[in-house]
């Protein structure tokens, strides 16, 4: 990833589409699940927390190879965190027939 402001806009860009699939399920299904999704929605807005507070607070700013494996590790970190997300609501959905 580039820069701080870029990857804190992928960060915004991912996160705000699994909460926007999250807000797609609560209008579907309402009234059944709706704890569950909630805890989800938690999840993700702790998640969008804290990656942006990594991206601010980079350890070993001096060595080029420390921040080029920190914001590595955030951005695997953001993409298992999505990947987890999904099939948690893709669960409570298929709960939900």
């Amino acid at each position: 990833m580039a820069s701080k402001k870029d990857t804190k806009k992928y960060i915004e860009y991912a996160i705000d589409e699994v909460i926007s699939d999250c807000l797609n399920v609560l209008h579907l299904y309402p009234g059944k699940k709706e704890e569950e999704v909630y805890h989800l929605l938690r999840e993700l807005v702790n998640t969008r927390n804290n990656l942006v507070y990594r991206v601010n607070h980079i350890e070993g700013k001096d060595d080029p190879r420390a921040v080029k494996a920190h914001f590595r590790s955030i951005e695997n970190d953001l993409n298992h965190q999505i990947e987890q997300a999904i099939e948690k609501l893709s669960n409570i959905v298929k709960s939900n027939d």
